[in-house]
């Protein structure tokens, strides 16, 4: 469960800094 939620942190700093581009 640990991976996951870790991983969902991962992705989503890599969607912030994706979304900073973007907007």
């Amino acid at each position: 469960l640990q991976t996951m939620v870790r991983t969902a942190l991962d992705v989503r700093e890599d969607l912030r800094e994706t979304g900073g581009q973007l907007h």
